[in-house]
C-alpha cells in the first residue's frame, strides 16, 4: 500500500483509505487530531510538578512504567482553560523522542476527515492559536480546528 503524506495538513493518509480525526473540546474550541497520532485515551492521573518547566507542561506521569510529559493543550494554545471537570481526558501521543500527554475537557468522538469540507484556518485566528491549527473542517452546525500536532509538540525556544 502506497502512503502519501500532507505535511501542511499535519495528517497522514493511505490511498483508499480515509483520515480519520479524534475529535475534542479545549478551552471550548472544538478540536481534532488525526487518529494515526493517538497512541490512547486515558483519564487524568496523578502527575507529578516539574520544576521550571514551561507554563504550560502540568508535570510528568507514568504510564505502563514509561513517562509521560503531560500538557496542557489549552495553555500551549494560549487560549483560556475551562475549568477542571470530571470529563477531562489525556490524548497520548508520541513525539520523536518522548511519550505526550494532550490534556483536553473533553473527547467528544470519531469523525472522517471529508476533503471536500475542508478549508484553511481563518486569517482572524490568534498568532498563537492559528500557528497549530493546518485547516479547519465545516461539520454540522460547527467548525472543527484540526490540529498539527507536530507544531503543538514542538519545543519553544
Amino acid at each position: 500500500m502506497e502512503s502519501t503524506s500532507d505535511r501542511h495538513a499535519g495528517t497522514t493518509a493511505v490511498k483508499g483509505k480515509k483520515t480519520q480525526l479524534v475529535t475534542f473540546l479545549v478551552g471550548g474550541a472544538f478540536c481534532g487530531i488525526d487518529i494515526q497520532r493517538v497512541q490512547e485515551i486515558n483519564k487524568p492521573a496523578d502527575w507529578t510538578p516539574v520544576p521550571h518547566a514551561p507554563s504550560y507542561v502540568m508535570g510528568i506521569f507514568s504510564l505502563r512504567g514509561k513517562m509521560v510529559t503531560l500538557i496542557d493543550l489549552a495553555r500551549k494554545m494560549g487560549i483560556p482553560p475551562s475549568p477542571p471537570g470530571g470529563e477531562a481526558r489525556n490524548i497520548i501521543v508520541s513525539a520523536e523522542t518522548e511519550t505526550i500527554g494532550l490534556r483536553v475537557e473533553t473527547v467528544c468522538g470519531v469523525i472522517d476527515l471529508d476533503p471536500e469540507k475542508v478549508s484553511p484556518p481563518p486569517a482572524n485566528l490568534g498568532p498563537i492559536q492559528g500557528s497549530y491549527i493546518s485547516r479547519v473542517l465545516r461539520t454540522e452546525g460547527r467548525l472543527l480546528a484540526v490540529l498539527d500536532v507536530d507544531k503543538v509538540l514542538e519545543k519553544e525556544s
